[in-house]
């Protein structure tokens, strides 16, 4: 894959950790350091609906090692009834990282 290759998207990510799960709440961060994504506006760093930010979240970015494209796109947190879910990066390859919202017997792995 190429760097021109755009294989990221939030959206898609946020709904495919949920796992047919309701998104009850999102945070959608920003910050003067920010070098992408998009400006969530009054958004920004505040506890929103699903349907409020669900559309800025809607783009395609590379996501693979060496783009170091964590920082160009919004971090985020997500909430449903089991799962919190958010940006990850390792090694300048964004992903997605879920965690348990609640003490759940499951299977631990590193993020």
């Amino acid at each position: 894959m190429t760097m021109s290759e755009k294989d990221g998207n939030l959206k898609r990510w946020v709904l495919e950790a949920a796992g047919g799960e309701e998104i009850e709440a999102v945070v959608v961060g920003w910050s003067e350091w920010s070098d992408g994504g998009v400006d969530p506006g009054p958004l920004a760093n505040k506890v929103a609906k699903w349907s409020e930010v669900e559309a800025l979240l809607d783009f395609d970015f590379y996501s693979g090692y060496g783009g170091a494209q964590c920082n160009a796109i919004n971090a985020i947190y997500a909430w449903t009834k089991s799962w919190v879910i958010a940006v990850s990066e390792y090694d300048g390859a964004t992903g997605i990282s879920k965690l348990p919202r609640n003490p759940m017997a499951c299977e631990p792995s590193y993020h």
